[in-house]
């Protein structure tokens, strides 16, 4: 039976823009297709354009259960976003809110979003400092990746935008691109954004001599054309390999 790469994330991980706005045909553009066709693998992308950590876990909680009673193998690729996000449920569907929106209060907005929502989406903010935010992702990181590991799912973890301050006790950072070579536990908010900058799908892209000048361009939320996801598809194929994550299971 083929193994299949299971993807959750952001716009980013969605493919985002490379053909039109919010189209699913992204999809099979984006880098977690590229990796799957690498390795032969069959792909199932849920990522979410505005989609946050929780967002993520809540779609990775309500996917895998039934992936795993059929008895299909499983890689599970997880691109965690900015800490900032939320999703709120409002009346028949999820709003997927990120600090941008906050600007529709100063009335500067390329979206609207009802006033309600938005306003508990404010509270949020306000109620939790970076650092608290930072800590619940590292606990969903842990959460997901316990999942994998009790159910024998190789994994390989990444960020889009930010890095994650906190306590990394107890997660595997084998499996977590850019963490893989340090011994730290603890990350503080002093230490330099070098790791960012150097293994966050985003950060990585603006600095990157050949495709920074896309955010010059008419792109209108920070999404990078497929010729970057191909480079991304790359980096990260590098790092499986080098890694050894899926070693035994092929």
């Amino acid at each position: 039976m083929t193994r299949t790469l299971i993807a959750f994330g952001d716009s980013h991980t969605s493919g985002a823009e490379i053909e039109i706005q919010w189209s699913e045909s992204c999809h099979k553009k984006a880098y977690p297709s590229h990796i799957a066709n690498h390795y032969g693998f069959d792909c199932l992308n849920f990522g979410q354009c505005g989609g946050s950590n929780l967002w993520m876990l809540k779609k990775f909680y309500e996917v895998m259960p039934g992936l795993v009673n059929k008895d299909i193998p499983l890689f599970v690729l997880c691109n965690f976003t900015e800490v900032g996000r939320m999703a709120y449920k409002w009346e028949d569907s999820w709003l997927h809110f990120t600090p941008s929106a906050l600007n529709q209060l100063n009335g500067n907005s390329d979206f609207y979003y009802p006033e309600e929502p938005l306003l508990r989406y404010k509270k949020y903010i306000i109620n939790n400092s970076d650092i608290q935010l930072m800590q619940k992702t590292i606990l969903i990181i842990k959460k997901i990746q316990n999942f994998c590991k009790n159910n024998n799912i190789p994994f390989v973890f990444h960020t889009s935008v930010s890095w994650f301050y906190g306590n990394w006790e107890g997660i595997d950072k084998r499996n977590f691109l850019g963490h893989h070579d340090s011994v730290r536990t603890f990350y503080h908010p002093n230490i330099s954004n070098e790791y960012a900058v150097k293994y966050s799908y985003w950060q990585l892209a603006t600095h990157h001599p050949v495709y920074k000048h896309f955010q010059h361009k008419d792109r209108w939320c920070m999404h990078y054309p497929e010729l970057y996801h191909k480079y991304w598809a790359k980096l990260l194929i590098n790092f499986i390999d080098n890694q050894k994550l899926l070693e035994g299971y092929i």
